[in-house]
């Protein structure tokens, strides 16, 4: 019993604190990756833009990012829009500040952690499926990356981005093109498809319409 301008903060809190994770992840990887497989980058450099990353995400979050914000919401959001995304705007932040300071949180941040610890062991099951004889420690230093490069907005679900990805890094290791390729068709095909499916059909049977004003409240 919440209005749709808090259900959407809620759920573009929880994606934000995924992407957090994963950045995170993704970037000890590569600083793991590098040093494994290469002594061509600085190793201080990496974790130095790590760090950096990680706090700007981080500090998007916070309420002092309003100054940076401000001239990007003026210049970009049409001027019917203004009123509904600043609404938005403080609705996102009021859920980051009572989570923030609610006593399950950090239990919360594990529990997000873990669940992509099991996300990232998914390829590798693909992989032991099509007998594919590669140690499961590279499949977690390698997967978050790939993951990362999935969530870019830069294609379809991933298409083309996760298999560049994929190939890249699996190269190091000698292992064929055409076996990452099958993986990443089954990511695509057995680990989203059906929830794309799920969804649509949970949507076109619920009918909702979305409406940010300020009576919402379904």
């Amino acid at each position: 019993n919440i209005e749709m301008k808090q259900g959407i903060s809620v759920s573009i809190f929880d994606k934000i604190i995924d992407i957090i994770t994963l950045t995170g992840i993704a970037m000890l990887c590569a600083v793991i990756i590098t040093y494994r497989f290469s002594t061509a980058f600085n190793i201080k450099f990496l974790l130095g833009i790590l760090l950096l990353i990680i706090i700007g995400m981080i500090f998007l979050m916070t309420k002092h990012a309003k100054g940076i914000l401000r001239p990007v919401f003026r210049i970009l959001v049409p001027k019917r829009f203004k009123e509904r995304i600043r609404n938005l705007y403080y609705s996102f932040m009021e859920v980051i500040g009572t989570a923030s300071r609610h006593k399950g949180f950090g239990i919360y941040l594990l529990l997000t952690f873990i669940s992509w610890i099991f996300v990232f062991l998914i390829p590798y099951m693909f992989a032991r499926a099509i007998n594919l004889n590669v140690s499961v420690a590279y499949f977690m230093l390698f997967i978050p990356i790939v993951y990362l490069a999935e969530a870019l907005p830069i294609s379809m679900l991933g298409v083309g981005s996760r298999d560049a990805a994929l190939i890249l890094l699996f190269s190091l290791l000698n292992i064929s093109k055409e076996s990452m390729i099958s993986i990443s068709l089954m990511i695509l095909v057995i680990g989203n498809f059906p929830l794309l499916v799920i969804g649509f059909f949970l949507a076109w049977k619920n009918k909702y319409s979305l409406n940010l004003s300020e009576n919402t409240n379904n």
